[in-house]
C-alpha cells in the first residue's frame, strides 16, 4: 500500500527498489549470483522487467548494462516510460573508513528529473540461500 502523499516520482522509486530487491533476493537464493537487471515504470505506473538475451549464457556485465541503458533511452525517446532502474552487484565502500562490502546497486533514472541516484543496499548471505540487508545509502551521480 502506498501513502497518498507520495508523488509519482517517489512511488516509482519505491516500486523500482522493491522490484529490484525482490528479484535479486530470489536469484541469490536460487543461483548464488545474478547478472545486471533492468526495470521500467511505464506511463500507467506499472513496473516491468526488461530482458535482453543475445545468445550468450554468461554475458559481460558491462556490456549488458550498456544494452539496458540503450533500451532505456529508446523507450524514453518513444515516451514509453516514466522511470527506470539498472540493478547490479558491487563490492563497495560506504566511505573512506568503511570496509568493502557486497551490495546491491540500484541506479534510478526518472524522465521528470535530471539527477541520477544510485541506491546501495549492503547485504550478507545467511543460511538456506537467504540474504539480509545490512544497511543502505544513496550516492548522487555527478
Amino acid at each position: 500500500m502506498t501513502p497518498h502523499n507520495m508523488t509519482d516520482t517517489e512511488i516509482d522509486k519505491a516500486n523500482l527498489i522493491d522490484s529490484s530487491i525482490n528479484m535479486v533476493t530470489e536469484l541469490l537464493a536460487e543461483q548464488d549470483e545474478y547478472y545486471p537487471l533492468a526495470f521500467v515504470v511505464d506511463l500507467n505506473g506499472q513496473v516491468k522487467n526488461i530482458t535482453h538475451f543475445d545468445g550468450n549464457e554468461n554475458p559481460n556485465s558491462e556490456e549488458l548494462m550498456s544494452k539496458f541503458l540503450d533500451i532505456f533511452m529508446e523507450k524514453a525517446d518513444k515516451g514509453e516510460l516514466r522511470s527506470c532502474a539498472l540493478t547490479y552487484d558491487v563490492r563497495v565502500k560506504r566511505d573512506s573508513i568503511s570496509n568493502t562490502v557486497d551490495a546491491i546497486a540500484i541506479k534510478i533514472f526518472h524522465v521528470a528529473k535530471t539527477e541520477i541516484i544510485t541506491h546501495f543496499y549492503s547485504y550478507r548471505k545467511l543460511d538456506k540461500g537467504k540474504i539480509e540487508i545490512v544497511e543502505n545509502w544513496n550516492d548522487y551521480d555527478k
